[in-house]
């Protein structure tokens, strides 16, 4: 799993967006606001009550909820993750009730989305961050001693949703992975330029097995520059880093964090050309035989 980022004793934190060739992300991933919840119109949503859900604190929890408030308790060595995963056409906003992190003693809590990342620490109460796609990930590490931080959570339907209509989104532990079935595109078949895609998001903490067989009748699939007729992309979102796999071939494969995406170009879908593949989630140390 590659590294967090170094720690720097700041209390002002820059958005850092990631990008890579097949997709540039916006600078501004997510909107923020520090005002406090009883004046800021971002946080008015967000129920904190006495009878709004309590989800225990529970590390590696992958949250599936419209709403809620959510503890993460972490302690030197042991960072803390919670997962918010929501269909497809939702954001997620997070809005920070409490914590107890210093900066100066090295704490800090990092709120990750598809292609970027906001880190947190002193000042970040009454902070409110959203999304602009499904699925969130806030993960809270501890360097000078036993660290909390409690947000409260709300989904809500996206002014601008940012996945196509063939796209499909998987959570959970396991699953099945079929390729598209109907495209918008000439001829049916997907697109190169916009590819469909397979978002898989699994608990934090955990990894992806990919078991899959891609099968192409095209007959003249070198893998040149990661295009042939009837292939995938399968992409691991932690590293960026892109596997291609033009058929027939199997393919077994394991992802250095627990968000993965397959994109799915040329014909595949066709009579000609397929795609199959089952998931699982794993904890990190686990082997790949036997899942």
């Amino acid at each position: 799993m590659t590294p967090a980022p170094p720690v720097t004793p700041t209390t002002k934190t820059p958005l850092v967006t990631t990008q890579a060739a097949h997709d540039a992300a916006p600078s501004t991933e997510f909107s923020t606001s520090t005002t406090p919840s009883s004046s800021s119109s971002s946080a008015s949503s967000f129920s904190t009550s006495s009878t709004a859900p309590q989800l225990p604190a529970s590390c590696g929890l992958q949250v599936t909820a419209p709403a809620g408030i959510v503890r993460l308790d972490a302690r030197p060595g042991v960072d803390c993750s919670v997962a918010f995963a929501r269909p497809l056409g939702e954001v997620v906003s997070v809005h920070v009730l409490q914590h107890n992190m210093e900066c100066s003693a090295g704490d800090y809590a990092m709120v990750l989305e598809r292609l970027s990342w906001r880190r947190l620490c002193e000042g970040s109460r009454n902070t409110t961050l959203s999304s602009r796609t499904n699925n969130l990930v806030v993960r809270l590490r501890a360097a000078g001693g036993r660290r909390g931080l409690r947000v409260a959570f709300a989904a809500r339907r996206a002014r601008r949703p940012q996945h196509r209509e063939c796209d499909v989104q998987l959570t959970g532990i396991k699953g099945r992975i079929g390729a598209p079935q109907a495209v918008a595109g000439g001829g049916g078949g997907v697109v190169a330029t916009q590819p469909c895609r397979a978002y898989i998001n699994v608990p934090p903490q955990r990894r992806i097995v990919l078991r899959a067989m891609v099968t192409s009748g095209a007959g003249r699939g070198a893998e040149q520059d990661g295009a042939c007729d009837g292939h995938v992309v399968v992409r691991d979102m932690e590293t960026l880093k892109a596997v291609p796999v033009c058929g027939p071939r199997p393919l077994v494969w394991k992802s250095s964090g627990s968000r993965a995406e397959i994109e799915f170009h040329g014909r595949l879908g066709k009579q000609t050309s397929s795609f199959i593949a089952l998931y699982r989630a794993i904890d990190p140390g686990a082997p790949l035989s036997g899942t």
